[in-house]
């Protein structure tokens, strides 16, 4: 496949799963306007047709509808309810909705998408972007697997979906250093293996600078937002990362989570093996296995606390759930953006209600709020907007 290709496969999928943001489906539809890429085109739609799931008691699917949807969106269209050819069925539509979205795109300006479609609201996933040293950015999620680039004596690799590392050439020690750096959007996460093999877990809305091959007395990374490591251990080089709004954790080889982001009231450090040392404002704290490290934001002068806390919930962003435990609304809602991509408004006076329990990060928006429901507060959905209310 060619890269022209593999763009249109990307925009394909964001099409068909309701992710599509406006200047996306404005580049996918001047795809399928070009005979050109009627072909490939063709040929995406037909393989998504027999890789989709039908079971045996779907109800009928409303063609006729979805037609009109696109066409006439005002008409109101008799419901079509023919049952056989299911799979034929489902192929025909998806290139009858590319037809006409295109020539849609063609002769009018106003969005081929409703909005609810066009701003569908859907989990994160494994999205990032990775900046090169000479400024190139490659988007990861649609990067095919194997080697991305090369810089100096070093390999950057595409491992598998959601996972990035990097490969010395045997030899090449002296290497020039150059600084990459691992961003991920709002509803994305990603993966890196980093040149001295610590493994960084990036969660949504977050990055890592790192540099090419680690060389000297240190191994230093930045963050912004929050990550979770597992650094390797090397007592002659040890392990450091620079926080946002101030701060530094000493690492000699560990498990630990870094919660960074701007917009939450405290940045949290939190130990699950070995032991970090946190330095702040001329003060440095130790920490031990189950205890995390409190600071605020851009004012180291606060001073650090350290305190026991659970760490499964702290970690449960890693391992696919959100856990919350005790947790006000608002500090739940600030995780719901960032994983589902949206913003948040509160209307009315909406009471401080603390929250307990389990939701897969897989788990479709509805399903979210109406779990959050049984504790009394209630959600209205606007495009990519949540509206809280009492």
């Amino acid at each position: 496949m060619t890269q022209s290709a593999d763009r249109l496969a990307y925009l394909f999928q964001q099409y068909v799963i309701g992710a599509c943001t406006k200047a996306e489906a404005d580049e996918f539809f001047a795809y399928a306007a070009d005979p050109a890429w009627k072909e490939e085109l063709d040929a995406l739609a037909y393989r998504y047709m027999e890789e989709l799931p039908l079971p045996a008691e779907m109800p009928a699917i409303d063609w006729d509808y979805m037609y009109g949807r696109i066409v006439q969106p005002e008409a109101i269209v008799k419901p079509y309810r023919s049952r056989p050819w299911r799979r034929l069925a489902v192929a025909a539509a998806v290139l009858l909705v590319l037809a006409t979205g295109a020539w849609w795109w063609r002769n009018t300006p106003q969005p081929v998408l409703p909005p609810e479609v066009a701003y569908k609201v859907v989990p994160g996933g494994d999205r990032a972007l990775l900046t090169l040293a000479d400024g190139t950015v490659i988007p990861l999620d649609s990067a095919a697997n194997g080697t991305l680039a090369q810089q100096g004596g070093v390999k950057i690799l595409k491992l598998d979906s959601g996972r990035l590392a990097y490969s010395a050439d045997a030899g090449n020690a002296s290497a020039a250093m150059a600084y990459n750096t691992l961003a991920t959007p709002r509803g994305g996460q990603f993966r890196v293996t980093l040149p001295d093999g610590s493994r960084v877990w990036l969660n949504a809305a977050s990055s890592i600078r790192y540099p090419t091959i680690f060389t000297g007395r240190e191994r230093k990374v930045e963050l912004t937002g929050e990550a979770y490591f597992e650094v390797e251990s090397n007592s002659n080089m040890p392990f450091k990362v620079a926080l946002q709004g101030g701060g530094e954790v000493l690492v000699l080889g560990t498990h630990f989570n870094i919660n960074a982001y701007a917009d939450e009231e405290l940045q949290k450090t939190t130990l699950l093996e070995g032991a970090v040392s946190i330095a702040a404002g001329g003060q440095h704290k130790t920490l031990r296995p189950g205890q995390q490290a409190q600071m605020e934001p851009g004012n180291a002068a606060a001073g650090i606390t350290v305190r026991e806390t659970d760490v499964e919930a702290v970690v449960a962003w890693k391992n696919g759930y959100f856990q919350f435990n005790q947790a006000d609304i608002r500090a739940v809602m600030r995780q719901i953006a960032r994983w589902y991509d949206v913003e948040i408004s509160y209307e009315g006076r909406v009471r401080d209600r603390k929250f307990w329990g389990d939701i897969s990060r897989d788990a479709g928006i509805a399903e979210v709020l109406k779990v959050l429901e049984t504790s009394g507060v209630h959600f209205r959905i606007e495009g990519k907007k949540i509206v809280v209310t009492p």
